[in-house]
């Protein structure tokens, strides 16, 4: 009774904004949100609220919602926007097509400065928002006008800037790989035929990866991106549930490596105390990796060669093991008055933090091969080699040592 009276509420303050202010909550709101509200309101509700929004805001919308409100909401909308909205639904939500945006007005090369600023007057009224200008030769696109150039210039054609084109059904990560190499505020969107659907604004790949980057920080803690704050408890057991119980299996494979070396623990206790930080300071070097090879395949960096980037993580795996190493050493000996649990210390850090630059290097590349997500699964295999050798590593220089 208490969600019914919440959710009742929520709607009558949203029905209390006008058609603007709610077109602009719809896009602000995260998915979960979206969903209440859309499936709530009615299609003349919709209707006043369209009014407001771009199409490319309105696909988002309404591919939030069933097919059979989406085609009432859809009726709602004017031919030319149902048109392209129709359209942009059908892209598939990797493709580029879902970045589509129609923030721009075709002029004609031929057009007198009257009439284009009437229409960029004409636009902005509409849209509240500054258009890109598209010049067209009759059917032929041939470019953005540029109107700082053309207020120097007076000419249309002198002031026309090549746009670089990506094809609609492109995946996107692939059309990251075309924007690296040419650098441009906007990129034009064609279809099959060369004709110009839309935009895509470099800011809009930045918020893309934004996105990536979120979700992979949720992977790496083995928490799917899509579980919220405000998620139920059974939800967030479900998504949590299978990586911890992995998780739990690797960690008894550690365990057993600490097991065979119980002869060595006995005869020098403090061992035990000076495990976790070996263990512990591998698995956060492993995960610097990782996210900077993760990173360099999102952008794919690796064309060049990936002999030079394991060469690099492991020189720096080694100095820092090393400075590590020496301050742990240091530690051990002032206060375990111990020259011996020094030198062990200082050696393993050395090891486990050569040893996670390896794997944090190879495990995400390994899987990228094998059409694997390195974000959601490298990190398992990687906190399991650096506390198995972490271990083995520290006790086998103990056992090495004492005998």
């Amino acid at each position: 009774m208490k969600i019914i009276k919440k959710n009742n509420k929520k709607l009558s303050y949203f029905r209390n904004l006008n058609s603007k202010e709610r077109a602009k909550f719809l896009i602000e709101a995260n998915d979960n949100i979206k969903r209440f509200f859309l499936n709530k309101i009615n299609s003349e509700e919709f209707k006043d609220i369209q009014k407001y929004l771009h199409s490319e805001e309105i696909t988002d919308l309404l591919s939030k919602v069933n097919e059979k409100k989406r085609e009432k909401f859809l009726l709602k909308l004017p031919i030319e926007k149902r048109e392209k909205v129709s359209f942009f639904l059908k892209f598939p939500s990797g493709s580029i097509g879902k970045f589509i945006n129609t923030n721009f007005i075709k002029v004609d090369i031929n057009d007198d400065f009257e009439v284009l600023v009437k229409k960029i007057k004409n636009f902005e009224s509409i849209r509240n928002k500054e258009p890109v200008i598209l010049v067209y030769e009759g059917k032929f696109f041939l470019g953005e006008l540029l109107i700082h150039k053309l207020l120097v210039e007076n000419d249309i054609k002198a002031s026309i800037k090549k746009l670089p084109e990506i094809c609609y059904d492109i995946e996107f990560e692939d059309a990251i790989k075309l924007v690296k190499k040419k650098s441009s505020k906007n990129f034009v969107v064609v279809d099959e035929n060369n004709r110009v659907l839309g935009i895509i604004e470099s800011k809009d790949f930045l918020k893309y990866f934004d996105k990536e980057l979120t979700k992979n920080f949720y992977q790496f803690g083995g928490v799917r991106s899509k579980e919220h704050s405000f998620d139920n408890f059974l939800t967030k057991f479900k998504n949590r549930f299978p990586w911890l119980t992995i998780n739990l299996f690797t960690a008894y494979l550690a365990a057993y490596v600490v097991s065979y070396f119980d002869d060595t623990i006995s005869k020098m206790v403090i061992l035990a105390a000076y495990m976790p930080i070996v263990a512990g300071m591998g698995g956060n070097a492993a995960t610097q990796t990782l996210a900077i090879v993760i990173r360099g395949l999102t952008l794919d960096e690796f064309e060049n060669g990936l002999g030079k980037v394991l060469l690099n993580e492991l020189l720096s795996g080694f100095l820092n093991g090393f400075i590590i190493g020496l301050i742990t050493g240091i530690i051990a000996l002032v206060f375990n008055k111990s020259y011996l649990l020094g030198l062990i210390v200082f050696l393993a850090m050395i090891i486990n933090l050569l040893v996670a630059a390896f794997f944090g290097t190879i495990v995400p590349l390994v899987l990228d091969s094998l059409d694997i997500d390195p974000a959601k699964s490298s990190s398992i295999f990687i906190t399991t080699a650096t506390d198995v050798f972490g271990f083995l590593a520290f006790l086998g220089l103990a056992k090495f040592f004492i005998g």
